[in-house]
């Protein structure tokens, strides 16, 4: 379900130590143009039959918690998102530090992502996610913005913020 987000709103990351268990501190907070990370579950049509007139009800399908968040590409924040997609980077220099990303590794990080609207009050936290692309698009000018993909494995709301002080 896609809800609106005002200019208070505030997003903040941390990667987790053990997969689906969101850390209680280290949090960043990120810029974002739009969040789409949120779970669902269908209901699936009953086809029992022998059982009367009445159609039976519904059972619930399975859970699913997936999304796309827009994020922007600047050299402060571009690099927390290019880790998440391929792992931790190999770092060179002494005061000028050299990042590089490879794809391909073994393990990937995962993410816990709180999704913060104090206006409404509102407050979801995504843990357990992974991105699963990354886009980019090609143009001559505006803001360059990534689009993430990223799967999760639940989602939960909260009270207060994960964080106090990301």
């Amino acid at each position: 379900m896609a809800l609106g987000f005002g200019a208070n709103a505030r997003l903040i990351a941390a990667f987790e130590a053990t997969y689906g268990t969101p850390p209680t501190e280290d949090y960043h907070r990120l810029g974002f143009s739009r969040y789409g990370l949120s779970a669902r579950q269908q209901l699936i049509d009953n086809d029992l039959l022998g059982e009367g007139r009445d159609p039976a009800p519904a059972v619930l399908g399975a859970l699913t918690c997936d999304g796309e968040i827009v994020v922007p590409c600047d050299a402060r924040q571009v690099g927390f998102w290019l880790k998440a997609l391929l792992g931790e980077p190999t770092t060179a220099g002494t005061t000028n530090f050299t990042h590089t990303f490879q794809s391909g590794a073994a393990a990937i990080p995962s993410l816990a992502l709180q999704a913060i609207n104090p206006d409404v009050p509102l407050r979801r936290t995504h843990f357990g996610a992974r991105v699963d692309s990354l886009t980019l698009p090609l143009r001559r000018d505006g803001l360059t913005a990534a689009t993430l993909s990223l799967v999760a494995q639940g989602e939960s709301t909260d009270n207060a913020d994960r964080d106090a002080t990301p």
